[in-house]
């Protein structure tokens, strides 16, 4: 029902060139989903959810880290590739992505080697997370440098490259990898979980490399490369705390869980977080390629043009995501108990955090247009207020509700920062995502 419902609405709203690359998305994402929630399924039977837990904590350091060591460039990457390829300027291309990867490598592994000594001084600090951490901060560059390509095949628009390696092949490698570990009658835990993660992980890095290295237009390679350093810094570093503040938003549940609570009550949250989320899907799917033409219209001064393409996208992902929030609100008794009798309490959770997947959906592409058209800083500010607000929401009712109160303070400061933002980009070009039609504004530069 949720993807009939999007294709007529993918038909009827968004571009044909988006929608195609869209489609592909939307395929691979629904596998992905699918395949989650049997990974997460297979696990939870497995492991029981205090191994769960400790593989999530691990794995939510290692995603929460790795995603901030391309010091912004997987951000402002696809905002000046679009640039460079469209105007031909493959030296600066070249340039712009040899920064990026340096800085990518060299950030990631200085903090993994600084991550390793700090564990191992603090080792009775960390338990019983000790050795999964290890695990997780030991591959901190090897995710860095997955993302960091995804943003360049998001940057070129390659449609395969995008959503292909991470929510399709990363989590099959990894299932076929937890399933070798469960065949070879070695323990499934924690430690062995993650160490499979990043195992997939690495083997989609060699993947990425070899198809990033075929699609690559022939003239970058005969070009040396042309460096504006500094005048790419000052587009990249902002995004790092963009990107640093989302992080925080998106996991500060589950990292104060795992340290105020038990490793237990952070597996059971983890599950009613993966199925909330499983719509959001649509969302990734369609904002992947929404973001470059959001950049390409905006350079080119298409206000307008912009504006209406901002609303079929955020139709073609509100719609279909509203619709499958209902079902799992309806079956999300039946759904957790596949999971275990402990996972039963998770439901309450996860009707919260639902409401915020469905605020996330009717706000449409406001991140993006922020990002893509140079309202970065501001977007950084807004991010910043209401991670603090989330850090000191999820301080305050962890301890008097537990995971519950984590889905409260995660879904009241999801709330909070979508209306911020949707408000300044109403001010900035007259998007008005909760709204049926655009309204022009001031279009501020």
């Amino acid at each position: 029902m949720i993807v009939a419902g999007y294709q007529f609405v993918k038909a009827r709203y968004i571009g044909s060139n988006v929608a195609k690359g869209a489609s592909f998305a939307l395929a691979t994402r629904v596998y992905g989903a699918a395949l989650a929630y049997f990974i997460q399924l297979y696990l939870a039977r497995a492991m029981g959810a205090e191994q769960l837990g400790i593989f999530v904590f691990a794995w939510t350091w290692l995603s929460l880290t790795a995603f901030l060591m391309p010091l912004g460039f997987d951000t402002a990457l696809v905002r000046l590739l679009a640039s460079f390829a469209g105007n031909s300027q493959w030296d600066r291309a070249k340039g712009v992505i040899r920064l990026g990867y340096m800085a990518t490598l060299t950030a990631s592994v200085t903090v993994a080697v600084l991550g390793l000594v700090f564990i191992r001084l603090t080792g009775e600090l960390t338990q019983p997370y000790t050795l999964a951490l290890s695990v997780a901060v030991a591959s901190i560059p090897i995710l860095a440098l997955v993302i960091f390509q995804e943003s360049v095949a998001r940057g070129f628009n390659w449609i395969y490259q995008v959503s292909f390696p991470c929510f399709a092949l990363r989590p099959t490698l990894f299932l076929v990898l937890v399933l070798g570990i469960a065949a070879s009658g070695y323990p499934i835990r924690g430690s062995s979980v993650i160490g499979a993660m990043s195992c997939a992980c690495l083997l989609t890095w060699f993947y990425q490399y070899w198809r990033y290295r075929r699609s690559l237009n022939a003239e970058i390679h005969r070009v040396t490369g042309s460096s504006d350093t500094r005048q790419w810094l000052l587009i990249a570093l902002p995004m790092v705390l963009v990107v640093s503040f989302e992080q925080l938003l998106a996991n500060t549940d589950i990292v104060m869980l795992g340290i105020l609570e038990s490793p237990a009550a952070t597996g059971i949250y983890n599950i009613a977080a993966r199925i909330a989320g499983i719509t959001l899907f649509i969302f990734f799917a369609v904002s992947a390629f929404s973001a470059p033409r959001i950049a390409h219209l905006y350079s080119q001064n298409q206000l307008d043009e912009l504006l209406r393409f901002a609303n079929r996208v955020r139709l073609a992902v509100a719609l279909p995501t509203i619709a499958g929030l209902l079902v799992l609100m309806i079956i999300g008794t039946p759904l957790l108990s596949m999971f275990g009798p402990e996972f039963a309490v998770a439901y309450y959770p996860m009707i919260i955090l639902c409401m915020g997947v469905g605020a996330r959906a009717l706000a449409g592409p406001v991140d993006s247009i922020m990002t893509m058209t140079g309202q970065q800083n501001k977007l950084a500010k807004v991010l910043g207020v209401v991670a603090l607000i989330n850090f000191t929401a999820n301080s305050v009712l962890i301890p008097l509700y537990g995971a519950t109160g984590a889905a409260l303070a995660t879904t009241a400061s999801m709330i909070i920062e979508l209306a911020w933002v949707s408000a300044l980009a109403g001010r900035h070009i007259g998007f008005r995502p909760w709204l049926l039609s655009p309204r022009a504004g001031n279009f501020d530069q």
